[in-house]
């Protein structure tokens, strides 16, 4: 049986290249799913629109949350930093990496919102840096 579709390309009956490219064809294509684990790894394609799955609600579902409970998306990648800075009182980081022009900033400002909605900041900050980036 073999495995097409996945959310995390780990699960794939054949882990080669041309495995992996359809698997994340098929969920951007067909599922319209921007986001695809490889293990820890978080697999973005940028759609290049926007879309509505970053709002408050959203956020709200993925807090508590581990990775993989719910859909991949930057926000369970930003609840797990935040659940294990919070546990372990250790900085945590997150690498954001990709070729020029592929949504970098934004996925990074997606992780920093997660981070001012669950942190409780009640300062007036906030939305001068969102204008500002």
């Amino acid at each position: 049986d073999i495995l097409i579709g996945k959310n995390d390309l780990t699960s794939l009956s054949y882990l080669h290249e041309p495995a992996v490219l359809y698997n994340l064809q098929v969920r951007f294509c067909n599922q319209y799913a921007i986001y695809t684990y490889c293990g820890i790894v978080l697999v973005a394609i940028n759609p290049y629109t926007e879309l509505p799955i970053y709002d408050t609600d959203t956020i709200h579902a993925y807090r508590g949350q581990a990775m993989g409970d719910l859909d991949p998306h930057i926000f369970a990648v930003a609840e797990e930093a935040y659940t294990k800075m919070e546990r372990e009182q250790r900085d945590q980081s997150i690498i954001v990496s990709g070729e020029s022009g592929v949504g970098k900033t934004v996925s990074a400002k997606y992780a920093m919102r997660y981070f001012a909605t669950v942190g409780g900041s009640t300062t007036d900050n906030a939305p001068t840096f969102w204008r500002a980036n």
